[in-house]
């Protein structure tokens, strides 16, 4: 079938999408060890760069609540919280391939809205904005 070649292209051939990210959900995780409130922000992204690269290089995240910026969360006992995937902002993804990475942070509040901001460090304007309550997870 001539002339039906896709023109989704972007150096190596990967997968261009309309945005780089989408910030898809944020929902309580477990108070952390010493008792404070965490939450867990659940990101998808394509990998737009020519090389492996997790998302922590290809954009800078800021989580906000009441103007604060909020302190990045480790959980390190197991059981992790269901859906959550340890270290996933900071691993290694193939040039054009969709991923999904979880990124948790202790809140004072997790009743109140909180604003995730990521922007692209691969330059122009992509930035993704969204402010969102904390869906309660038992």
């Amino acid at each position: 079938a001539r002339g039906n070649h896709a023109r989704t292209s972007v150096g190596s051939g990967g997968y261009r999408p309309a945005k780089l990210v989408s910030i898809d959900d944020v929902t309580t995780g477990p108070d952390d060890y010493q008792g404070r409130h965490t939450i867990i922000v659940t990101i998808t992204w394509v990998n737009q760069s020519e090389a492996n690269e997790p998302l922590s290089n290809a954009a800078k995240l800021t989580v906000t609540q009441d103007g604060s910026q909020l302190e990045m969360n480790y959980y390190t006992e197991p059981p992790l919280p269901q859906g959550y995937e340890n270290m996933s902002f900071s691993r290694s993804v193939q040039p054009g391939v969709l991923a999904k990475a979880t990124v948790s942070y202790v809140v004072e509040d997790p009743g109140q809205p909180v604003t995730v901001r990521l922007s692209s460090t691969y330059g122009g304007n992509d930035m993704v904005t969204k402010k969102m309550t904390p869906r309660k997870v038992e």
